[in-house]
C-alpha cells in the first residue's frame, strides 16, 4: 500500500529555518545516491533539456550524473536551493522514504557551532611508532588488512572529512565509488596521501577508526606489538611485475582510471594523469602506463598480480576474462 502521508506530517519537528538552509555539497553527494531517475528529478527542479543533455553527455557513471545534476542546481539556484525543494520534490514523486531520510540529514540552523563533528577529533602532535616503521609504511603494510575491515567507509570517510584529514574529493569519490571494498581502496589512498604531508593525520585516522568497536582488534598491529613481518617501503613494488609486463598483458586501456582507484591510487594522482595525457595521441594507453608506475612506486596496494587480477574481476573494471586468462599464466 503507497504510503499517503502528506508532506507536512513528514516534516514535522524540523524547523523551517532549517528546511530553507541551503544544501551543502556534502549532503549532495550522499542524497545523490538515493535515487535512480535523475531527468524526472532535474526537470522538478528547475533544469532545462539544454542543461540535461549537456549533464547526459560528459563522461561518467549514473551517481557522478546525479551529482552533477544537483550541483548545476545549487548553482542555479543557490539560496533557494534548499532541503525544502529537494523534500517537495521527493514527496511529489512518491519517494516519502527519502524526505524521512532527508529530515534526518538536515542539520539544525538554530546549532551554535558547538557540536561541530569536526571539534571531536583530537589534533595531536605526531606519537612515534614503536615497531619503526613510518606511519605511510604501516599503512601500506595493513593496507588489506584495513581493506577487508572497515565496514562503513562512507560514514568513516565523512568523519574524517570533517577533521580535515581526507579532501573533499576524496570523501566524494568513497560515497560515489562501487562496494565496500572499492570504497576503502579510495579511502586508504586519500588517508595515505595525506599522512605523508602530516604524519600527525596518522593519529587523527586511528582515533577516528577506534569509534568503531568492531576495529579496535587490528590496532594492535599499529601500536607495534604485532608488526608485521613483510613491511612495505619505499620501492617494494619493484619485486612484482616490470611496467613492460603490465602494458603487454592489460590492453584495457579505457578502463585505466578504474584499474587506478582499485589499485589505491589517490584522486589527485589520477587527476594529474588526466591532466598530462589529455586527448594527446594513444593517451589512454599513456594513462595506463602512469598507473602502473604510480602502484609500483608508491606501493598503493600489495604490487603483485595477485592485486590486479582481484582489480580486474570487480564489477567497476568488469574484466574477468582477462582476469582468469592471467590467472592462468
Amino acid at each position: 500500500m503507497a504510503d499517503s502521508s502528506t508532506l507536512d506530517d513528514l516534516l514535522k519537528g524540523v524547523s523551517r529555518n532549517s528546511l530553507k538552509a541551503e544544501c551543502s555539497d556534502e549532503h549532495l553527494i550522499k542524497i545523490a545516491k538515493w535515487f535512480k531517475h535523475w531527468k524526472d528529478i532535474s526537470a522538478d527542479l528547475g533544469l532545462t533539456e539544454a542543461e540535461e543533455e549537456e549533464i547526459e553527455a560528459r563522461v561518467g557513471d549514473l551517481n557522478r550524473k546525479k551529482l552533477d545534476m544537483l550541483r548545476k542546481w545549487k548553482s542555479k539556484y543557490v539560496a533557494k536551493a534548499n532541503y525544502l525543494k529537494l523534500a517537495e520534490v521527493f514527496h511529489d514523486h512518491g519517494y516519502n522514504d527519502l524526505v524521512v531520510k532527508l529530515c534526518n540529514l538536515i542539520p539544525s540552523v538554530e546549532d551554535d557551532g558547538s557540536s561541530n563533528e569536526a571539534e571531536r577529533l583530537p589534533n595531536p602532535q605526531p606519537q612515534p611508532v614503536s615497531c619503526g616503521l613510518t606511519p605511510s609504511e604501516l599503512l601500506r603494510t595493513n593496507y588489506s588488512k584495513l581493506v577487508e575491515a572497515i565496514q562503513d567507509p562512507e560514514s568513516l570517510a565523512d568523519f574524517l572529512y570533517s577533521g580535515g584529514v581526507i579532501a573533499r574529493k576524496v570523501n566524494e569519490d568513497v560515497c560515489l565509488a562501487q562496494g565496500v571494498k572499492n570504497k576503502n581502496r579510495v579511502l586508504l589512498a586519500g588517508v595515505e596521501q595525506q599522512v605523508g604531508v602530516n604524519p600527525g593525520a596518522f593519529q587523527q585516522f586511528k582515533s577516528a577508526v577506534l569509534r568503531d568497536p568492531s576495529l579496535k582488534s587490528i590496532w594492535p598491529v599499529f601500536d607495534g606489538s604485532k608488526a608485521s613481518s613483510t613491511p612495505a617501503v619505499k620501492g617494494a613494488g619493484t619485486n612484482g611485475p616490470s611496467i613492460h609486463e603490465l602494458l603487454d598483458k592489460v590492453k584495457v586501456t579505457s578502463k585505466w582510471r578504474m584499474i587506478g582507484i582499485g589499485l589505491g591510487i589517490s584522486s589527485m594522482d589520477l587527476d594529474a594523469i588526466q591532466s598530462s595525457t589529455g586527448h594527446q595521441p594513444n593517451s589512454t594507453q599513456q594513462a595506463l602506463e602512469k598507473v602502473f608506475t604510480i602502484w609500483q612506486e608508491k606501493v598503493t596496494s600489495p604490487y603483485n598480480w595477485s592485486t590486479l587480477i582481484y582489480v580486474l574481476k570487480q564489477g567497476y573494471v568488469g574484466e574477468t576474462r582477462l582476469a582468469q586468462e592471467l590467472e592462468r599464466m
